[in-house]
């Protein structure tokens, strides 16, 4: 590997959400809907309800997935960052002891761009020497492919083990 070790995974969402995430989990958005529960939307609604028509190989649309980036770094922190009040926003670091979980699949660049390739858990050793360098990354530009990659994400339906949490983060931590 060329990049440096995960350390967490991380989710992006506002502020208000994290006491619904600590009752139950990082949701997918399927589920959330399902169970009705509140929450304060950070991303483009457009971008996200394209996930409910993308599927992946086992059937199952993205929509059916919760997602957590390698790099929290990326696109949609910094277009958030810029349209939402930064003081709302938090970053959930998860551990990545979520990596060993069967039920994962994982994408190399965002779930839902065409190039991107989703892989299930049992090809997670390739996957993460493959995407080991989005970490080095400072910088994306979609021409070589970089806006891409540093989306790659884990998916799972649900992130809500005990001890998943990878602590509080705080503004500038990133």
């Amino acid at each position: 590997m060329t990049g440096r070790a995960i350390r967490n995974l991380y989710y992006i969402t506002h502020l208000d959400n994290v006491p619904s995430i600590l009752r139950h989990g990082i949701l997918s958005h399927e589920e959330i809907q399902r169970r009705e529960l509140d929450f304060t939307a950070v991303y483009d609604s457009d971008i996200v309800s394209r996930r409910s028509q993308i599927s992946i190989p086992d059937g199952r649309t993205l929509w059916s997935f919760a997602n957590l980036y390698f790099q929290p770094r990326n696109p949609m922190l910094y277009r958030v960052a810029i349209e939402q009040d930064v003081d709302h926003l938090a970053v959930v670091a998860v551990k990545t002891k979520a990596l060993a979980r069967p039920d994962i699949m994982l994408a190399n660049g965002n779930a839902a761009h065409r190039s991107t390739i989703v892989v299930p858990a049992l090809e997670r050793n390739q996957f993460l020497e493959e995407i080991a360098d989005i970490h080095n990354l400072t910088w994306w530009n979609a021409e070589d492919g970089s806006k891409r990659r540093i989306m790659a994400e884990c998916l799972a339906s649900a992130f809500h083990e005990a001890g998943a949490w990878g602590g509080p983060m705080t503004q500038g931590a990133l």
